[in-house]
């Protein structure tokens, strides 16, 4: 049985509030809202035993896997890090009752940084044998209760779907009436229906998208980029049998891999659920097969080699919106392209093999340019100053964190004399440990830039030779692969300006970022 006796005086202290389903079923019977019931019962617990609250984590999540539950695995992190004591929490499974491999990752996590779990019922030290022994058994009786209820509702959802109910993302083109039942969307239906006319008629999934941006048709929500179609929406549509009036479900499963992800597998066809019928068509069957048949007759001529043509693959971007630009070829002429594929941007292409040279050449002018400016005149007393600057940092830093937490110290005497009140003690806990945090994290990195100076100074050492080398064995093979690890290999990024406005006899320029 775990050990109830409470410890005193915790000084940093984590509380986790996760309103579960069981919540949320009570709320709707009017029982009270949770989370701020669970938040008053835990702030009464830190006032009696004194504890300083560093950080409040709130989730309003019913689904108990980690990956669903960004604030736990905030949480998780911080505590991974020893960043707290304690947390407090109304109940073992309020942080998690999933499956084994995620109470492994939350026993362990809370085991080997020494954490404890405080609830108001007993206190939680992984450390102690019985206390873990005790809380695998609560947690094995959580996980039984969650798979309950996670197989009824997933029952609830294939029932639903036998009746032609919509119990997933509404598709584009449709509203969900309150059956549940698909109703095609008045303004956005017609626009589906084109899609797939222009599809019918031969225009390619990139035509489609830049023809629904000039005629300026929003994309569905939460798809494009910066408020534009991208081919694989329009490709999604196409493939959606929903407008042919049917319901499908039931088209994947997902499978847990050992790493404690998930991993989507799709089933047969003859194992899913399908409702033909179920809601109004937006288009017939006729219109499918003929956008389906110019699909596939595209799809056989797009046959492509798919090995590395590009020596520049994933380093070089548009200076203008940040993408990363493509090699395309281009046919009757000796030089290939170099374009940046957002629609509309406002970069001019580039021929690809002046690209390449001129990435080469500036590599070269770099390698002989680094020796020099190493040895400047004044280069050993501005670096001797920035020292002196960073020490001097270290120490007004130091002063600072010892001047918080003393202050610290001082808000349990408040509280406890009637100064402050419960509220007012946990904002200033709050934006006292905010502060020595920002403090704490200035510290470090100020620590690590005085640490830096020396590494960089090595790397530059390191750097100079590595130039000179990649320049050296690019132009002795043919490889392209082999071309692309040498430029990556010194290289972070490059990034290509050429903005259409630019006088045409004015070159492109590139900024070259190495890896220092």
């Amino acid at each position: 049985m775990p050990n109830g006796g409470y410890p005193i005086g915790l000084k940093s202290v984590a509380m986790y509030l996760r309103k579960s389903r069981a919540d949320l079923e009570s709320e709707a019977r009017g029982e009270g809202e949770t989370l701020a019931k669970h938040r008053k019962a835990l702030l009464e617990m830190a006032r009696k035993y004194r504890y300083t609250i560093r950080d409040v984590y709130e989730e309003i999540v019913t689904g108990e896997s980690i990956a669903v539950r960004p604030e736990v695995q905030r949480l998780l992190k911080a505590v991974e890090e020893g960043k707290y004591e304690a947390v407090l929490t109304m109940d073992m499974d309020r942080l998690g009752r999933g499956d084994q491999i995620d109470q492994g990752i939350i026993a362990a996590t809370f085991k080997y940084s020494e954490t404890l779990i405080i609830t108001p019922r007993t206190v939680y030290d992984l450390q102690d044998e019985l206390d873990e022994e005790w809380s695998e058994f609560e947690q094995f009786l959580a996980r039984r209760e969650y798979k309950i209820i996670a197989r009824r509702l997933a029952r609830g959802r294939r029932m639903a779907a036998k009746e032609g109910k919509c119990v997933g993302r509404i598709p584009y083109g449709y509203t969900r009436g309150e059956d549940l039942h698909l109703v095609p969307d008045p303004d956005t239906a017609p626009i589906v229906k084109k899609i797939f006319e222009l599809r019918a008629q031969g225009m390619g999934r990139y035509g489609i998208a830049h023809w629904l941006d000039d005629h300026h048709i929003e994309p569905p929500t939460g798809a494009g980029i910066r408020g534009k179609w991208e081919s694989v929406t329009v490709r999604d549509i196409i493939n959606n049998e929903t407008y042919l009036g049917r319901i499908i479900f039931g088209q994947y499963k997902y499978v847990k891999t050992p790493s404690g992800g998930k991993r989507k597998v799709k089933l047969p066809r003859e194992q899913w659920i399908i409702v033909e019928n179920a809601h109004p068509a937006i288009i017939d069957q006729e219109l499918w097969d003929r956008a389906h048949a110019m699909q596939d007759v595209m799809s056989t001529r797009n046959t492509k080699d798919y090995s590395l043509k590009n020596a520049l693959a994933g380093l070089i971007r548009c200076g203008q919106c940040g993408k990363m630009m493509a090699r395309r070829p281009h046919y009757g002429r000796s030089k290939n392209m170099l374009v940046c594929t957002t629609h509309r941007c406002n970069t001019r292409i580039g021929r690809y093999e002046d690209v390449e040279a001129r990435v080469l050449e500036q590599l070269d002018a770099l390698s002989r340019a680094l020796p020099k400016q190493d040895h400047r005149s004044d280069h050993t007393s501005t670096q001797h100053d920035d020292t002196q600057l960073l020490q001097r940092k270290i120490k007004s830093m130091n002063e600072e964190i010892s001047n918080l937490e003393k202050q610290r110290e001082n808000l349990h005497d408040l509280l406890e004399r009637g100064v402050y009140t419960i509220e007012v003690f946990l904002e200033r806990s709050r934006r006292i440990g905010e502060r020595l945090d920002i403090a704490r994290r200035e510290l470090s990195e100020v620590e690590a830039e005085l640490a830096g100076q020396e590494q960089i100074k090595r790397q530059h050492q390191k750097l100079i030779p590595a130039i000179a080398n990649v320049v050296k064995e690019y132009n002795r093979t043919e490889d392209i692969e082999a071309k692309n690890k040498l430029l990556k290999s010194v290289l972070r990024e490059v990034r290509y300006y050429r903005l259409k406005e630019w006088p045409l006899d004015r070159p492109f320029e590139l900024e070259l970022i190495v890896r220092i």
